[in-house]
């Protein structure tokens, strides 16, 4: 259980899958030691090719940003490949259909629900000003980082 550590919504078996499905395709028949060895470096030269044809081509292109003229965007699609700033994108869109109703106030301790639009759930969240810290009920945001909520919408 990874309940308490930052995983980035990645389960521990999906990295090894992807590698295996990678692997899977190029060896299909018995291989000798020194053949295997060659071919996994075919592999692994492959996939280094990918992605700095995935950062030029982000390079190159001007991004087309949800809201054109914000900051964080605009760096996030500069600094992220096409497809990891899409994911980002759709993350970002989320925090528009929740809501925020602050709890109680005790100090630098604020509590809040946050809901989210389609739902009569909401989960409890703290924030701490002092040490900007935050907990949330469904434990989501220590997991995740980007949770269900940005840290300007519990202000």
């Amino acid at each position: 259980m990874y309940r308490d550590s930052f995983t980035a919504d990645i389960n521990s078996t999906q990295r090894s899958e992807g590698m295996n499905n990678v692997f899977k395709k190029r060896f299909r028949r018995k291989r000798g030691l020194s053949e295997l060895l060659v071919e996994c470096g075919k592999v692994s030269s492959s996939l280094r090719k990918n992605e700095l044809d995935k950062d030029f081509e982000t390079r190159r292109k001007t991004p087309v940003t949800y809201i054109p003229n914000c900051p964080l965007l605009k760096t996030v699609a500069e600094s992220y490949t096409g497809r990891m700033y899409k994911e980002f994108e759709e993350e970002f869109k989320e925090q528009f259909l929740f809501s925020c109703k602050l709890l109680d106030t005790n100090g630098s301790i604020l509590t809040y629900t946050v809901t989210h639009m389609y739902s009569d759930y909401g989960a409890t969240v703290v924030f701490n000003r002092e040490d900007i810290t935050i907990k949330c009920a469904c434990r989501k945001y220590e997991s995740i980082g980007i949770g269900m909520y940005s840290q300007s919408q519990l202000q």
